[in-house]
């Protein structure tokens, strides 16, 4: 409501404009107590006439973007739209870079899935390409210290240790491993139990199985133009990736592999 857009033509060029309904004293009594329909809000770009709007190129189908730019709210604090799943990617182009002079003892993939919140369809799709033996999931989830100081997810107290989700319950000696890792390392966790999910879902299931960790940091205001992660969760999270890649060896990874033990 009210939030401006852009909308993507075929050329590569944008539109601006916003997205905009009946004004609430306008409307009945009944409907100012329920929440405005989709079918209801009007995307206006400013023009006068369907004709018009066919002229200069927009069909049905186009993109529209909401605005949101990425601001640091403060030395702490990071603002951006889609911070599900942009964190996700960013995270892994910094383990990238933090790895990249190390000698591992197997092939790393570092892939980049999509369409994650419609079906993880995205992460399907590589897994079956890749197979791999072991699997670091990274995402965000949501924050809920709005609400309580005691609730799962509190901005900057660090990485996740993700116990379970709507998708995939973590092994105990999954569990085990980065607990370890974590105090080794003073690296700085809180446990966590999700209401959603994210790629792991999918990629424990694959095949016979495939051992899969899940590193994600908490966000406010998840699916909106509006999240906000602490940057001190985000060095967290790199910080626990980049370790078990560091720490990780044929040996470990075979172990976690209980189907290929003879």
């Amino acid at each position: 409501m009210a939030k401006r857009v852009k909308l993507l033509k075929d050329d590569g060029t944008f539109l601006i404009g916003a997205i905009s309904t009946i004004a609430q004293h306008l409307l009945s009594p009944e409907a100012r107590l329920k929440p405005t329909p989709i079918a209801n809000m009007l995307v206006d770009f400013g023009f006068f006439s369907q004709a018009e709007v066919y002229k200069v190129g927009i069909r049905e189908g186009n993109f529209v973007i909401c605005e949101g730019p990425t601001v640091f709210l403060n030395d702490k604090r990071l603002l951006s739209k889609a911070i599900d799943n942009r964190m996700g990617v960013i995270l892994g182009i910094e383990v990238l870079e933090q790895v990249k002079n190390k000698q591992l003892d197997y092939d790393l993939y570092v892939g980049f899935s999509v369409q994650e919140e419609v079906g993880t369809r995205g992460a399907k799709t590589a897994t079956a390409l890749i197979n791999p033996d072991f699997a670091i999931v990274t995402d965000v989830s949501p924050g809920q210290d709005y609400e309580s100081t005691t609730t799962f997810g509190q901005l900057g107290q660090g990485v996740m240790l993700r116990g379970m989700d709507n998708g995939y319950i973590t092994r105990y000696d999954l569990i085990q491993y980065q607990l370890k890792l974590m105090k080794e390392h003073a690296i700085k966790y809180q446990f966590y139990i999700s209401p959603g999910g994210t790629d792991a879902g999918s990629v424990h299931l694959t095949t016979a199985g495939i051992p899969t960790i899940q590193a994600c940091l908490i966000a406010r205001n998840l699916h909106t133009i509006s999240g906000i992660i602490d940057l001190d969760d985000f060095n967290e999270t790199i910080k626990l990736v980049t370790t078990i890649i560091e720490d990780l060896d044929e040996t470990k990874i075979k172990g976690f592999n209980w189907s290929n033990k003879e």
